[in-house]
């Protein structure tokens, strides 16, 4: 797994607030969860990948509501300075 795979699969865990089961069959077969993921394959006879249970929870675990508040503040403070440039080009 990659972390942008982690961190999605830890905020689909955390919305949803569901268990490791439900999380392992969103991973494996939500089309659209797998399509943000970057697994999703729609022709025939190219291989699928798969998320195994253990692998899910073993790094999903280690990204708590917490931390993903911390990203969120991350994000929020860089996207307002990206706005804040382009708005400041615009203007000349």
């Amino acid at each position: 797994m990659d972390l942008w795979q982690i961190l999605v699969l830890a905020i689909v865990r955390h919305t949803l607030d569901t268990n490791w089961d439900r999380l392992e069959h969103v991973a494996n077969y939500d089309i659209l969860t797998r399509q943000i993921l970057g697994v999703h394959t729609s022709g025939f006879g190219v291989e699928q990948y798969e998320f195994s249970y253990q692998t899910i929870i073993d790094n999903v675990c280690l990204i708590d509501e917490e931390m993903l508040h911390e990203i969120n503040q991350l994000v929020v403070k860089r996207g307002q300075i990206l706005l804040k440039k382009k708005r400041r080009k615009n203007l000349y």
